[in-house]
Formats: structure tokens, C-alpha cells, sequence
């Protein structure tokens, strides 16, 4: 008999719990992540991915909401601060939308607390986006909330896999093609030497150039050198080789520009005086080792720079106001055959100078 009733308590025992984990999956299900008043409050909207990967829980530590790793939606009704891991590289967008009456802002910080990047208007109806690359496995804080004195209604904060970089390819001997932002671009030179890359837009964005060799080395980066917000880079390619051009947009929104690939303009292997419009690339093989000269020759309206790059675009020597009169001046050891890139540039303003080169 006391067996018969240990037996029948221990069944309604397993009843209790197994109605108290139903009950639990339920309220998750709900969205609901808090009950207390004071808190925002946070709705997580049905999702195809499975419950334990979408909906937000409380960090321990901070007490921050945490998004699962494969993203999600957010009913934001509350500045609000949301931890984000991503489970792998790549781009993700993060999208606002509303009724048009709480004008969203969301801004990204790092794990170091570090800003990464920042909307407020970039989508439809005054609402926020953003496409940014992430580092898989690396925490990222989202911070939810309004413009001043205009957070007066809610919205649904969508975080997803972007798409990722368009890619195109580049005609071996250089060409001009129309990217949409982000973009990476194979280029495969026909020809040994300096290559420049540029990008060239109407002012609405801000392009960014990143160039990798087959190894996935960075080789060289722009943002704003060629003027109008335009990128170049000037850089040693060998034939044969591959090459990816990665084009963004300084703020990682969506953007469509120019990139153009074209060699660089040579100077006499003996040296002598041209005229620099705007920054350019130039190749120079000198034709005898030693000491080189190179100085720039301004009407004082505006004000050179010059990089000099090896053949591994290692960069050797630069100056900006040796040269008086803010002119730049550079004595250099270089050998004979080899071929150096010469980047000629400003401090600020784009015009023109005249570049002396000598020995």
C-alpha cells in the first residue's frame, strides 16, 4: 500500500514538472522577456528558425538582451541595448520599420565598446539600415532607440544575413565597371607593373578600396585620396596573379559607383619634371642605383604628398612639407631595374604641381 502511494506521488510529481515546462515554453512563445514594468518592453515576432535560436534572453552578467546568434525581430518600445554574436563572417543587415511616428536609430558597438556604425533615416519612412560585416563569433552590442523627443511610438527591429558582396570580374587589361556596394572584384593583370584603382561617384556616397593579392594579404587601402570622397590606389601587380578589389561604402551602406583599373602612367628611368593632376599612380624604374630625388614643385594654393612603395608595396619613404613652402621632399637609396610606385597626393585639397624627379 505505501509503496502503491510513493508510486502514485512520483507520477504526479513528473505531472507538476512536465506542466511547469509547458507552461514556461508557453510564456516564450509569448515574446514576452520581462514582466517587470519598468523594463522595456520586448516582442520577438514568429520566426522560421527554431524558438531556442531567435528568441532573446537576459545576460547574467549585464543584464543586456542577447539575439540568437542567427538573428531575428525585435519589438522595440524603449531604448534599449541588445547583445548580438553573430554565427559567422559575413555581411548582416539590421532594418528598422515603424508607422512613421518613432523615427528609429540603431547604432553598433563593438566588444570594446568601440563605435562601429550609426543610421537614423536610411530607410523608407525615416527608418534605419544597415549592412555592415560582422566577425562570426564575436559580440557586438545593438542600441535601439529613438531621435530626441520623437520616440513616442515602437518598431520592429529585424537583424538577418545580408546577402553579401556582389561579385564581378575585371577584363585582364584594366577597365571601368559599375559596382553596387559592397563588391568584390577579381582582377587578374595581363601585364607586370603598377596598377592604379579608382573609384569615381557623383558625391551621394563615400567609396572605400581594399586590395588583397592571391593569398588574401592586404595589400593596400583608400578611403578618400582622389577627392570628391573617391578612393585610389596605386599598387605593384605581377601577371597571371590573382586579385581581389573589395568595394564598399565608408558608412557599410548599400551604394553604386565606378571602379576603374588601368596601368599607371611610367617616368623616364632617367628622371625629369612632370605635371601631377590630381593624385596618381605612377611606375618609375630607375635606370642606375643610388640616391634619388623627388620634389614637388607648388604655386603655394595647395599641398603635395609622396609615397614611394617597393615591389611588394612595402612603403619605403613619404613626406608631406620637407620641401619648403609646403612641399614635399624625398631622398631615397634606390636600385637600378627595379620598379617603385610613386604616389603622388595631397594633404588636402586636390589641384595640380609639377614632380621633379633626379638623381
Amino acid at each position: 500500500m505505501i509503496a502503491a502511494v510513493a508510486l502514485l506521488a512520483a507520477v504526479f510529481s513528473g505531472l507538476v514538472i512536465f506542466t511547469d515546462i509547458f507552461s514556461k515554453s508557453t510564456d516564450n512563445e509569448t515574446g514576452r522577456v520581462s514582466d517587470n514594468d519598468d523594463e522595456p518592453v520586448i516582442t520577438v515576432a514568429p520566426s522560421t528558425e527554431t524558438p531556442e535560436t531567435t528568441a532573446p534572453t537576459t545576460s547574467p552578467d549585464d543584464g543586456k538582451l542577447v539575439l540568437s546568434s542567427g538573428g531575428g525581430e525585435i519589438r522595440v518600445t524603449q531604448e534599449v541595448e541588445i547583445e548580438f554574436t553573430p554565427k559567422e563572417d559575413g555581411y548582416w543587415e539590421f532594418e528598422t520599420s515603424d508607422n512613421g511616428e518613432s523615427d528609429p536609430i540603431i547604432t553598433i558597438f563593438n566588444k570594446y565598446g568601440d563605435f562601429v556604425a550609426s543610421d537614423d533615416d536610411s530607410g523608407e519612412n525615416e527608418n534605419a539600415f544597415l549592412v555592415i560585416f560582422l566577425e562570426g563569433g564575436h559580440t557586438y552590442t545593438i542600441e535601439a532607440s529613438f531621435y530626441i523627443d520623437a520616440g513616442t511610438g515602437s518598431y520592429l527591429l529585424t537583424v538577418s544575413r545580408g546577402a553579401g558582396a556582389d561579385s564581378y570580374m575585371l577584363s585582364s587589361n584594366g577597365d571601368s565597371i559599375r559596382v553596387d556596394a559592397p563588391a568584390e572584384i577579381l582582377f587578374i593583370p595581363d601585364m607586370t607593373g603598377v596598377w592604379e584603382i579608382c573609384t569615381s561617384e557623383n558625391g551621394s556616397s563615400d567609396p572605400v578600396l581594399e586590395f588583397y593579392d592571391s593569398n588574401g594579404r592586404l595589400i593596400a587601402e583608400d578611403d578618400e585620396s582622389a577627392g570628391d570622397n573617391n578612393a585610389i590606389i596605386a599598387v605593384y601587380l605581377e601577371e597571371g596573379e590573382s586579385y581581389t578589389i573589395y568595394a564598399s561604402e565608408w558608412s557599410n551602406n548599400r551604394a553604386s559607383f565606378t571602379v576603374t583599373v588601368s596601368l599607371a602612367m611610367f617616368i623616364p628611368s632617367s628622371g625629369g619634371e612632370i605635371s601631377v593632376e590630381g593624385t596618381t599612380g605612377y611606375s618609375f624604374t630607375p635606370d642606375r642605383s643610388g640616391k634619388w630625388e623627388f620634389r614637388t614643385l607648388n604655386n603655394g594654393n595647395y599641398d603635395p604628398e609622396l609615397f614611394i612603395y617597393d615591389m611588394d608595396n612595402n612603403l619605403i619613404a613619404d613626406d608631406d612639407d620637407s620641401g619648403g613652402d609646403s612641399n614635399a621632399y624625398i631622398s631615397v637609396e634606390l636600385k637600378e631595374g627595379n620598379t617603385y610606385v610613386i604616389l603622388a597626393s595631397f594633404w588636402s585639397s586636390i589641384g595640380s604641381y609639377d614632380l621633379r624627379v633626379s638623381r
